[in-house]
C-alpha cells in the first residue's frame, strides 16, 4: 500500500508541474506577442514623426548618441527629451536617435540611471545613480546636429556626470 501512496503522490506532483510548464509557454507566447506589436508601434511612430516633419517644414534633424568615459559603472537606461517631448529609448550606446526639427532654438534633457559594477570596490554594484542634465539646441538652416551625451567624472567630486560633446553639419542635398 506505501508502493501505491508513492506512485500516487509522484503523479500529484507531476500534474502541477506540467499546468505550470503549460502556463509558463503562454506567457512566453503572450511576451513576444507584446514585443512584436511595441516593434510595430515604434515604425509606426518614426514614419509618423517623419510625416509630421515633412508637413511643419522641418528643415533640420537632431542624432542622439550617448557613451560613457568613467570607470566602475554600467549605464542601465537613456531617456532623451527634446523640447518637452520623451523619444523612441535606444537600447544600445552604439545606436543613434534622430529626430528632424524645425530650425531655431530647442531644448535638450538627458535622464540616465547608472549602477555601479563592483570593479572598484565591490560595494559599488549596490549603488545606483540617476543623472540629468540639460543644454539647448539652436538649429540653423539644413543641418544636422549631433549631440553625443557623455557620462564623465565629475572633477570636484568624481561623482558621475553628463557632458555633452555637439557638432554640426549641413543636410545632405
Amino acid at each position: 500500500m506505501s508502493m501505491r501512496i508513492a506512485v500516487a503522490s509522484g503523479l500529484l506532483l507531476a500534474a502541477p508541474a506540467a499546468m505550470a510548464q503549460g502556463k509558463l509557454e503562454d506567457v512566453a507566447a503572450e511576451t513576444k506577442a507584446i514585443q512584436q506589436s511595441v516593434n510595430n508601434s515604434k515604425s509606426t511612430l518614426e514614419q509618423l514623426q517623419a510625416s509630421i516633419a515633412e508637413r511643419t517644414g522641418a528643415t533640420s534633424r537632431v542624432e542622439l548618441a550617448y557613451a560613457a568615459e568613467i570607470e566602475g559603472y554600467t549605464i542601465e537606461s537613456v531617456q532623451y527629451v527634446v523640447d518637452g517631448v520623451v523619444l523612441p529609448t535606444p537600447r544600445v550606446a552604439a545606436e543613434v536617435t534622430e529626430r528632424p526639427l524645425r530650425p531655431g532654438p530647442h531644448a535638450l534633457t538627458v535622464k540616465m540611471e547608472l549602477r555601479g559594477d563592483g570593479s572598484s570596490a565591490a560595494y559599488m554594484k549596490s549603488y545606483a545613480f540617476k543623472l540629468q542634465a540639460s543644454t539647448e539646441l539652436d538649429l540653423h538652416g539644413s543641418v544636422v546636429q549631433k549631440v553625443r551625451a557623455v557620462v564623465v567624472p565629475n572633477q570636484g567630486s568624481g561623482r558621475p556626470m553628463i557632458r555633452f560633446d555637439s557638432s554640426e553639419e549641413a543636410l545632405p542635398e
